[in-house]
C-alpha cells in the first residue's frame, strides 16, 4: 500500500545526482531548507511546457509532509468543518486537523480502501 516498486527507480541516475549534490553543497543538501530558486524555476518552466502558467507567487514547495500538514488545516479548515479520514490515519494529520477545529469523521477501511458506503448522505 503506497510503496513504489524499487525496480522502477532510476538508481544510477539518482546516485549520480546525489554525488553531484553532495560535492557541490553537502551542508544544504543534508538539512531541511527552503526550496532552491533553481527548483522553483524548473517547476515553473515544466508547468509552462505543459500549458499551465505559474510563477513563484502560486508555487508552494515544502520540505516535507509535516510542513504541508501544518499548513493545510490552517488554510482550508474553519472550526466545525467536517473532515473525513480513514479509521487508521496518520496521527500527525489527525492532531493538526483537530487543533484547527475540524469535526473528524472516521470511516472504516476494507480490502478495497475506504468504505465510502459508511458515509451517511443527508
Amino acid at each position: 500500500m503506497g510503496l513504489a516498486d524499487p525496480d522502477h527507480f532510476p538508481r544510477e541516475e539518482l546516485l549520480a545526482a546525489f554525488d553531484t549534490l553532495l560535492a557541490e553543497d553537502a551542508p544544504t543538501a543534508l538539512n531541511y531548507a527552503p526550496p532552491s530558486a533553481d527548483l522553483v524555476r524548473w517547476l515553473i518552466d515544466r508547468l509552462y511546457a505543459r500549458g499551465t502558467v505559474a510563477d513563484d507567487s502560486n508555487i508552494l514547495l515544502s520540505y516535507g509532509s509535516g510542513q504541508i500538514l501544518a499548513l493545510l488545516p490552517d488554510v482550508l479548515i474553519e472550526p466545525g468543518d467536517p473532515v473525513i479520514i480513514e479509521e487508521a490515519s496518520f496521527l500527525g494529520a489527525v492532531h493538526r486537523f483537530a487543533r484547527a477545529g475540524a469535526d473528524l469523521i472516521s470511516i472504516p477501511v476494507d480490502e478495497a480502501g475506504m468504505a465510502i458506503d459508511a458515509l451517511e448522505i443527508s
